[in-house]
């Protein structure tokens, strides 16, 4: 008995490996997509937007990091003044990722199936 439930688990994995790759979603709404893409996006830019704009004001006064966030920090307004400009910046980039997100989907799923993973992602 001990010898067939090795010989089991050993067939259980050989399926596993011979079985094709899983199937993509074949019937997703592409307004998904498109809401996931625009939050990724949405979140990636929100999360480094006060890097950007401390980058920006270094660019535009030659100061250095050190000495433009000193100059930052101590303002009451600083928080506020690092997101300033952000709305704008989450409505391009929502737009923007959540077209790219949706159009390569949909395009994804229009290729034959067996083709492989990493031809459909080139």
């Amino acid at each position: 008995k001990i010898h067939g439930a090795a010989h089991d688990r050993r067939n259980a994995h050989r399926d596993v490996m011979s079985s094709p790759s899983p199937s993509r979603r074949q019937s997703a709404d592409p307004r998904v997509d498109f809401l996931a893409g625009a939050a990724a996006g949405c979140t990636v830019r929100a999360t480094l937007f006060p890097v950007d704009t401390i980058k920006t004001n270094m660019q535009r006064s030659g100061a250095s990091l050190s000495a433009t966030v000193q100059q930052l920090l101590p303002h009451r307004s600083a928080v506020p003044a690092l997101y300033r400009g952000l709305a704008p910046a989450l409505a391009e980039v929502g737009v923007n990722r959540g077209a790219l997100m949706g159009v390569s989907t949909g395009l994804k799923q229009l290729l034959p199936p067996d083709l492989p993973e990493l031809a459909r992602d080139a």
